[in-house]
């Protein structure tokens, strides 16, 4: 799939570069977090407690620091997405921080949780909810909406697994989810995207939906061989 979306930079360039570097950039990456992933198997649980919190805090330092020092990137209706930070040293390579905040709540959360030998009170919880909305918060303002609402979920689907009341939890997530219905609808570049669904079969932007329509009613569960 790495490859087949990205040599065709190479055929489109006239067989400028090489038409795998696509591939071998993913394989790079794979190959560093399967390495992460045993490293952090590794370490003693006490350890990770311990480290959640600082974690957490590096992580929304970054969310700060990319708002300051960024690669920037205009999206489509011209607006300046900040969401990568250039690593001094390494040739380009750039760091998103936040992805590692979608990991770093998730110590958070687990590590906050753990403290209790009872099971929390309300007022227990809206301590935990207060991080999220401030990761959640400062993802968006990049502006990075879809990333926001992921992070977000992440969180409260973790606190769920930790003792958040499912009840709370359903609620949480339909407040949420009113709230980001009525920030799509007011932001032109979101509301873009909402008309693009709306118009699937005569925008000349849904065609990338209009495909996996087919795929799925040609294809059904079991696909197609031909």
């Amino acid at each position: 799939m790495s490859f087949s979306t990205t040599s065709i930079y190479y055929f489109n360039d006239g067989g400028v570069g090489n038409p795998f570097s696509g591939l071998f950039k993913q394989l790079f990456f794979l190959v560093i977090g399967v390495l992460v992933v045993i490293f952090v198997r590794r370490i003693k649980t006490s350890t990770l407690k311990k480290g959640a919190f600082l974690f957490y805090f590096i992580s929304l330092a970054l969310l700060v620091a990319v708002l300051l020092f960024h690669t920037s990137i205009t999206n489509e209706i011209g607006e300046e997405a900040r969401r990568w930070i250039v690593i001094p040293g390494f040739g380009g390579l750039t760091l998103q921080p936040s992805e590692i905040a979608k990991v770093a709540i998730i110590f958070y959360v687990a590590a906050y949780y753990s403290r209790f030998k009872k099971k929390p009170q309300f007022a227990d919880h809206l301590g935990v909810l207060l991080m999220i909305g401030l990761g959640g918060f400062l993802i968006m303002i990049e502006p990075n909406f879809s990333a926001a609402m992921v992070f977000a979920a992440i969180g409260i689907i973790t606190m769920i697994l930790a003792g958040f009341p499912l009840a709370l939890g359903a609620t949480s997530t339909a407040g949420l989810s009113i709230l980001a219905y009525y920030i799509m609808v007011s932001v032109p570049r979101l509301r873009r995207r909402l008309d693009i669904v709306r118009e699937v079969y005569t925008s000349q932007d849904a065609y990338q939906l209009r495909q996996g329509i087919r795929a799925i009613v040609r294809g059904g569960s079991l696909g197609k061989d031909t």
